[in-house]
């Protein structure tokens, strides 16, 4: 099977890939809910993505798109309308979602001007507060969950101070988030479904790959030439019977994580048992059916309903396994307006050339306002030592050339309007352009920025541990339990919205092929090493280097 991770516009990138060429399409695209301030989850992938999508697809493939609950209908659309058919939504149910509410009595004090008096300290259910070291965020060797001086913060339980918020008290203006739904989807098939797998590979779920449990499960069975006739007046067992299964109950379009929360929301039953054997002969339109001899079969077994439905289970460990090998660092260019790029790229051209031979590579964020740099643990000494090199003449000899006079306008007016350049606005004249010869001298500003990065990403001590920075990093095991459903043995799953690579990383280990694309290099990288934890073959490619 081969891996193969692309830097770019999933749209674009599709474009050049073969028609009928990938067996299952499993994403989490953007929700157009500006997540965190994500750029890339401005708005929800328009028909133009899936008609893309469906072209690449093989007849019968299937497609899981995530969503949200607040914009998911516009996704079921957009698929729909790129002629993809809608088979169902799961329910991915979890305990982990956090209110995005805003608070409306304190809302109102707020614009009265009103002070709030604190009146106690929220608890978590184990009735510890959230200041103490096991439930606080600790940075920089403080806790930051409570403000030391009494003022209200989040976690501070506050009266309110005029009457009209008195009113308001305990109003919001969201729920908590609990589940989020998949769209499953499938190509057109060609002809009937048993033609289409027969020919394609694709068309139907694996649905004893994907049962839920083991501890038994029921299907039905055909008695062969032992049948009776239900229409025609004869005896003996009825066409159909009930066969008990060791592989666990039918897959559900519901599926949840296991959490305290969401088992807490099942109720405790008891399942059925079929009883044969035990009953007399019916009748159905004048034909006697033997019930005699069978076997009970069934579960009868007692518990949350919640065994019902697999349990997609989240792991710390799962969301950085892969990662721990590599070091990190990251340099915020401090200029604004489209001067930024060109610094950006003269930087990271210089440490891509003294750093050739090393296990390293570098990225530019997005409109080049930052620069990150990710580095195998064991050839950081090494890497260290050719950045050193590096001088701040060599950089600015690349950028010479570089800026254009509308990005010279562009960060002078910035400047001149009180932006922050080089950690210093407060001259004017160090973002000055003189024009010599056709050839822009740079200013002492720039020059101080390349010094700065130079500084900073050849000290060790900013080289961090890596870690997952993604946002909305899917449980490995979920997405395990997705692509073995709809991916045929030695398929090829597609991910054009790939991100920290959970995908990728769940097609390997099911033995599947996996295609991931995304806009962001640094996404890709984290997915790369991720994806290589599982030891299995990969190929990276780039459009720009992964």
């Amino acid at each position: 099977m081969f891996y193969k991770l692309i830097v770019g516009d999933c749209l674009d990138v599709m474009r050049t890939m073969e028609p009928n060429s990938v067996d299952a399409i499993v994403c989490d695209p953007p929700y157009g809910l500006s997540f965190m301030g994500k750029d890339w989850d401005h708005g929800v992938p328009g028909v133009q993505f899936w008609r893309e999508a469906l072209r690449v697809a093989k007849p019968g493939a299937h497609l899981l798109a995530f969503g949200g609950t607040r914009t998911f209908h516009r996704l079921a659309v957009a698929i729909e309308d790129a002629g993809w058919e809608i088979r169902d939504t799961i329910m991915w149910v979890y305990g982990s979602g956090f209110p995005k509410s805003h608070d409306v009595s304190k809302a109102i004090d707020k614009a009265a001007g009103a002070v709030r008096t604190v009146v106690g300290e929220y608890t978590y259910p184990d009735g510890k507060p959230r200041n103490t070291a096991e439930h606080s965020t600790k940075r920089n060797g403080k806790y930051h969950d409570i403000k030391t001086d009494g003022s209200p913060n989040d976690r501070s339980i506050s009266a309110p101070a005029t009457p009209d918020a008195a009113r308001w008290q305990g109003w919001g203006t969201a729920l908590k988030p609990a589940w989020e739904p998949i769209i499953v989807g499938r190509k057109p098939v060609g002809g009937t479904v048993a033609a289409n797998v027969l020919t394609w590979g694709t068309g139907a779920i694996n649905v004893d790959g994907c049962r839920v449990g083991t501890d038994g499960g029921t299907k039905a069975v055909d008695f062969g030439e032992t049948r009776g006739t239900m229409y025609g007046g004869g005896n003996g067992k009825p066409t159909n019977g009930i066969e008990t299964l060791p592989a666990g109950r039918w897959p559900a379009n519901v599926i949840h994580d296991g959490s305290d929360e969401v088992l807490a929301g099942f109720p405790v039953t008891t399942s059925g048992v079929a009883v044969g054997g035990k009953g007399k002969a019916s009748s159905i339109y004048g034909t006697k059916l033997d019930r005699s001899g069978g076997a009970d079969v069934g579960y009868g077994d007692t518990g949350s309903a919640a065994r019902f439905f697999y349990t997609a289970k989240s792991s710390r460990k799962d969301r950085n396994e892969g990662l721990d090998s590599t070091c990190t660092v990251k340099y915020n260019v401090p200029i604004g307006g489209a001067l930024c790029k060109d610094v950006s790229m003269a930087l990271v051209t210089s440490l891509q050339r003294a750093t050739s031979e090393q296990t390293v590579s570098w990225h530019i964020g997005e409109s080049g306002a930052s620069i990150t740099g990710l580095c195998q643990l064991a050839t950081l000494s090494t890497t260290l030592t050719a950045i050193s090199r590096i001088t701040t003449s060599q950089i600015l000899s690349l950028l010479t050339p570089l800026p254009t006079n509308a990005s010279i306008q562009a960060a002078n007016s910035e400047t001149a309007n009180g932006g922050n350049h080089a950690g210093s606005a407060a001259s004017l004249s160090l973002w000055t352009q003189n024009t010599t010869s056709g050839n822009m001298e740079l200013v002492p500003g720039v020059e101080l920025v390349v010094s700065q990065m130079l500084s900073t990403i050849s000290d060790g001590e900013n080289w961090k541990p890596l870690t997952n920075i993604h946002s909305t990093v899917k449980p490995v095991a979920l997405m395990r339990y997705l692509v073995r459903l709809v991916t045929p043995a030695g398929g090829v799953v597609l991910d054009p919205f790939m991100g920290s690579g959970s995908t990728g990383k769940a097609a390997a280990l099911e033995g599947f092929g996996f295609i991931g694309i995304d806009t962001n290099p640094e996404y890709v990288g984290i997915a790369r090493r991720r994806i290589a934890a599982v030891e299995l073959p990969l190929l990276t490619t780039n459009g720009g280097g992964a």
